[in-house]
């Protein structure tokens, strides 16, 4: 079935829950959240809605064919397109990235000559990922290659395969890969091989297809609420592998609906085999806290189903979705303020109780002393950035510590209160990162070795805060 015929039937379904509209209202206000665009699939019936404006600078109404900068929720695109030609035999996982790319340098050899697309697609190189010096290595068809080419610099921060540490230039290099192997730009790739047979007609990478549309812009939050339009738009053309896709919430449930399935595109044209779809959804090792990483998705058990998710994140704009398969179920948002990845959160934690009976538990801050709270105090550190935890009474202080990004916003993030939970991990209590949790390895001294924070590993650097 095309997008347009699953647009048609969904208006002709019935009206939205009336409890997720009103769900959606208050989030959106909770957290100054001025677009939203919201599609969900259930058990073959579809609801795609606009909520709130495109811009205060130039308010357009939301609607299904707005175009949002979709952030991460790409790497499970780019993912989707590695499992495919891995599915045509182009590719294999666990072959040494050289087998491909036999002129990669990274700082490490030993690393250099052993990395697979295996530890690319589950965050587990174990390189500093993220925040290059010059990030911009052009528009033209060589900026993927020009980025690799800088990657003798990246810092070994652990041992290959080591542990999960979220890598956006993992997706880099990965996107290097199909160019290589197709003998196309990354972007030309996805779209024969994804997009096109998807029938996602209104996703792509370059700003020049976005302006003839409908589009929302990123909104940073400021003291008492106050927006302010986010620039640069989209991501520079190196980045587009790890974050850079640009689409509406129509294709992303299009797109959904596929990886609830077996394979087939709506019109029946086969784009991976059912075993080749299905083991992007294995677990492939631990991350964070209960979650798994699974071949470009995040993978959690909720009551006995399996649960797959990505967010996506980028200058003020927040997406995320989730799928339940054997429950035939996504739920996806798009919104265009840097606060709304709690929004986000919400509305999924709603489809979950709705259609799957039960959602994940909030984490519960212990209130008594605690030796962990002072093994946590000091300084952590990655090349890019560093967070700092002070000890506060029974609770922590968490202060983030971001090095500037050329050409971006970049707020200044006060201490943010912070606890240990009840399962031993950390809770961020208020602020910008309002329930983001993290976890930490207490070595044989008694004092954490590293601290993973939004994802990210921070080795420790001090035992004190300065």
């Amino acid at each position: 079935m095309s997008i347009a015929e699953h647009n048609r039937r969904s208006r002709q379904a019935a009206e939205l829950d009336p409890s997720l509209a009103e769900l959606i209202t208050s989030v959106m206000k909770r957290y100054v959240v001025p677009g939203l665009a919201l599609g969900l699939h259930s058990d073959g019936q579809q609801w795609l809605h606009g909520f709130g404006l495109t811009s205060v600078e130039n308010p357009l109404p939301i609607d299904a064919n707005t175009t949002f900068v979709a952030g991460s929720i790409t790497k499970t695109v780019v993912a989707t397109t590695v499992t495919c030609l891995v599915d045509r035999r182009e590719l294999e996982l666990d072959l040494p990235i050289r087998t491909y790319l036999p002129d990669l340098n990274l700082a490490d050899e030993s690393v250099a000559s052993a990395v697979t697309l295996r530890h690319l697609m589950t965050h587990s190189a174990g390189w500093a990922g993220d925040d290059f010096p010059d990030a911009d290595f052009g528009l033209g068809d060589d900026a993927l290659a020009r980025a690799i080419a800088s990657f003798r610099n990246r810092p070994q921060v652990f041992p290959l395969g080591s542990l999960w540490s979220y890598n956006n230039s993992g997706f880099w290099l990965a996107g290097r890969v199909i160019e290589v192997v197709t003998g196309m730009s990354l972007e030309a790739a996805i779209t024969k091989l994804i997009f096109e047979p998807l029938g996602m007609a209104n996703s792509f990478f370059f700003e020049s297809d976005a302006i003839t549309r409908r589009v929302a812009v990123g909104h940073i939050v400021g003291e008492g609420g106050n927006l302010t339009v986010a620039r640069p738009w989209s991501t520079a053309r190196a980045h587009h592998a790890a974050g850079g896709m640009l689409t509406t919430i129509a294709d992303l449930i299009a797109y959904a609906r596929f990886h609830l399935g077996n394979g087939l595109a709506g019109d029946g044209t086969r784009v991976l085999t059912a075993r080749a779809l299905h083991s992007m959804q294995e677990p492939q090792l631990p991350a964070a806290g209960p979650e798994f990483a699974g071949i470009g998705w995040v993978v959690r058990d909720l009551a006995g189903h399996r649960v797959l998710s990505h967010g996506g994140d980028w200058n003020g704009q927040q997406g995320l979705i989730t799928l339940v398969p054997d429950r035939n179920l996504a739920i996806g948002s798009l919104a265009n303020s840097g606060q709304a990845r709690s929004a986000n959160d919400a509305i999924a934690a709603w489809a979950l109780r709705r259609y799957v009976g039960s959602s994940y538990p909030e984490p519960v801050p212990i209130e008594h002393d605690d030796e962990r709270l002072d093994a946590l105090v000091g300084r952590y550190a990655l090349p890019s950035n560093s967070i700092e935890i002070a000890r506060r009474g029974n609770r922590l202080g968490i202060s983030y510590l971001p090095s500037g990004r050329p050409a971006m916003n970049n707020p200044v993030v006060p201490e943010q209160p912070a606890a240990l939970t009840t399962e031993g991990r950390i809770v961020v209590l208020e602020g910008p990162f309002e329930g983001v949790t993290g976890d930490f390895s207490i070595g044989p001294d008694t004092w954490v070795e590293w601290v993973r924070l939004g994802g990210r590993v921070y080795p420790r650097q001090s035992h004190a805060p300065g």
